[in-house]
């Protein structure tokens, strides 16, 4: 779990989602809540020249009903006001989850270019899924889990 420090944040919003996605047969995909943190000043993020002002945290739970690998920490956000970022951070989902496994956990995004937290009414957030056997040829082996996220 992300352990924010606060210190940086000028405001914060958390919003309780309970929005769930079943249109992939190997997962059972619940979003919790999205907390979003507008910082004090721009930051760079380590290792890469891209700038944020503010974070987004996605608190989420994958269910996996067979042997999937997915990648939540390798998605992308955009926002119904054109911005767009990618996943940057996650300690909570590797890329393998086994078959009745459930796991919860943050994945955060930064963002640059948000003036005001209330700004932010819709996020969509996109990330692959796919089989772990590399031998199931099935229709739904791979997924793009896309998903709009309302903030109210």
């Amino acid at each position: 779990m992300l352990h924010f420090n606060c210190k940086f944040a000028t405001s914060k919003k958390e919003f309780t989602i309970n929005q769930s996605d079943n249109s992939w047969s190997y997962a059972d995909i619940k979003f919790n809540k999205v907390t979003i943190y507008k910082l004090a000043q721009e930051h760079k993020e380590i290792g890469d020249d891209k700038k944020a002002n503010c974070l987004i945290v996605v608190n989420m739970t994958v269910k996996a009903n067979k042997d999937i690998e997915i990648f939540p920490d390798q998605g992308t956000i955009s926002t119904n006001n054109g911005l767009q970022g990618d996943t940057t951070y996650t300690a909570d989902f590797g890329d393998s989850i086994d078959s009745g496994v459930t796991r919860t956990g943050d994945v955060t995004i930064p963002l640059d270019g948000v003036k005001n937290i209330s700004d932010l009414k819709k996020l969509r957030y996109k990330f692959d899924g796919g089989a772990k056997d590399d031998n199931d040829e099935s229709d739904d082996a791979f997924k793009i889990i896309d998903v709009q996220i309302n903030l109210n």
